[in-house]
């Protein structure tokens, strides 16, 4: 072991996320917080504290490149996705409130120079957040019976693939 912090968040720690070129760890919990942490040299110190945004408990972490700038995705029991810009000293920048239900999972992808945000929610979609005139639209897919709990991408010869997985006990894949 390198290093252990003690108490790290007031309660459960739910979600993580390393971002390699800032040297951050960045943490998300049950307390509605999220926790910056310098990993430079292996020196592990507080940085920020992202709180009173969230009102509930912070489900999942993503990065998100847009507009020449690097953004946290953050997605929480609240119904909500908040962007962070890392660039500007993590200051929000959009909030995104489309579920009916928990965001508990996120993920992005870039397609034709074009950038997306993916969302799954206790209320059984997904939703794939695309920026259009200066907002997000959101469009919405209903294809899970139950809680959509994880999500990812990748691309194949097939093109984009996107994963979903739900606790109606099915693994989709997309293109």
């Amino acid at each position: 072991m390198i290093k252990q912090i003690n108490n790290a968040h007031d309660k459960n720690i739910i979600s993580l996320l390393y971002v390699s070129f800032k040297s951050f760890i960045i943490s998300g919990g049950d307390d509605k917080s999220i926790k910056v942490w310098n990993f430079k040299n292996y020196d592990f110190s507080l940085y920020k504290i992202l709180d009173n945004i969230h009102t509930g408990c912070i489900f999942s972490l993503q990065l998100f490149s847009f507009n020449d700038n690097q953004y946290l995705i953050s997605g929480g029991a609240d119904k909500s996705i908040k962007l962070w810009n890392i660039n500007d000293n993590f200051n929000i920048s959009y909030s995104l409130e489309n579920h009916k239900d928990r965001v508990r999972c996120l993920s992005s992808f870039e397609k034709d120079g074009k950038q997306f945000i993916i969302s799954g929610s206790n209320d059984k979609s997904i939703k794939l957040w695309r920026y259009e005139e200066g907002v997000f639209n959101a469009y919405t897919y209903n294809e899970h019976k139950d809680y959509v709990v994880s999500l990812s991408t990748f691309f194949s010869n097939k093109g984009l693939i996107i994963i979903s997985l739900s606790n109606d006990k099915v693994l989709k894949l997309w293109n």
